[in-house]
């Protein structure tokens, strides 16, 4: 995809928006392998994983704090193993970018 892209690549450049961490290392590496430098295809990704980290790659990261919704969650069913509640309820976790690209 990374090459597919580089190839239709014009010299105004683009952003491009991927759905994963993974894919986005994939699009990076076919486009540095055709020669697109980073400036003229900045990356944006949901994932936050650190293999992404390396500000070398040029990637910006939304990073999803999955560590606190597992604790949450196990918190939930303690809580409601405890009391007989009704379930649901809404939970908000916040968001945040990773990485200091879009600054």
């Amino acid at each position: 995809m990374g090459r597919t892209l580089a190839d239709t690549q014009t010299s105004a450049g683009r952003g491009i928006i991927v759905t994963n961490d993974w894919l986005a290392l994939g699009v990076r590496t076919g486009l540095l392998g055709r020669g697109i430098a980073l400036e003229q295809s900045p990356l944006v990704s949901f994932d936050g994983l650190a293999m992404t980290e390396d500000p070398s790659l040029g990637i910006a990261s939304l990073k999803i704090p999955i560590a606190t919704m597992a604790e949450d969650a196990v918190k939930e069913l303690q809580r409601l193993s405890r009391h007989r509640l009704p379930a649901g309820r809404t939970v908000r976790y916040p968001l945040y970018w990773r990485s200091e690209l879009l600054a």
